[in-house]
């Protein structure tokens, strides 16, 4: 019996965490969770997993080394993985930190994408989604890396949706403006810039119950015309 099985890497996040309630709304028969310091266990169809350093691609495959599936299953990946460096010009940013972001948005990215693949080598179909940004469209001021990285992934995604056409997977990115949490509220200058998380979840969900003829796009979501609290 075919199952449809939801993969989050980033489960443990920030984003992760807002995300996941809308995700558990959608059509997914299992669902396997991937976090730091998680205490492995299963509660009904949702498999709570830990992983180990995913800038590490031993653990990564050992994560996906988890996941069981069968050749009828369909397989959906959604990674909100990812790090943020900004307010610095380019000649302020320390080598270090720009190391890490490319870490953060762009090598795990690969790495869950090359890993991810072997397994809908195996299966009946699948998609993959990462998170991307607005800045990655269009170069701004102290968001260099940030944005360098997140462009970066775009071009990796339409690559997969190009490539995934052989082995029958589909992949999308959404770049949202900036994403509603307490702490960006206490920044931010307009309320429609912001995108809730709920919001990403839903549309997650439509992506993947479209995968078949969904691929290869950024999804710009500028922000809301709701009006915000």
């Amino acid at each position: 019996m075919m199952k449809r099985i939801l993969i989050l890497f980033g489960a443990t996040g920030n984003l992760g965490k807002a995300i996941l309630p809308e995700l558990k709304n959608g059509k997914y028969d299992e669902y396997y969770l991937f976090g730091r310091n998680i205490s492995e266990n299963l509660q009904g169809n949702i498999h709570y997993l830990n992983v180990g350093d995913l800038t590490n691609e031993k653990d990564v495959s050992e994560a996906f080394n988890k996941i069981k599936y069968s050749s009828e299953d369909k397989l959906f990946l959604l990674s909100t993985v990812g790090g943020f460096l900004g307010g610095q010009t380019v000649d302020e940013i320390n080598y270090s930190d720009w190391r890490k972001i490319i870490d953060l948005n762009l090598n795990i990215s690969f790495l869950i994408a090359k890993h991810f693949i072997k397994i809908i080598r195996k299966v009946n179909e699948g998609s993959i989604c990462f998170i991307s940004a607005k800045t990655s469209l269009s170069a701004e001021t102290k968001k260099s890396i940030y944005g360098l990285t997140k462009s970066g992934l775009n071009y990796l995604v339409q690559t997969l949706a190009l490539e995934g056409k052989e082995y029958g997977m589909s992949a999308n990115a959404i770049a949202p403006n900036i994403i509603d949490s307490e702490e960006n509220r206490k920044w931010v200058k307009e309320l429609s810039d912001l995108v809730s998380p709920e919001d990403i979840g839903k549309f997650v969900n439509q992506i993947f119950n479209s995968y078949t003829f969904v691929t290869g796009n950024i999804f710009l979501l500028p922000g809301t015309i709701k009006r915000l609290g």
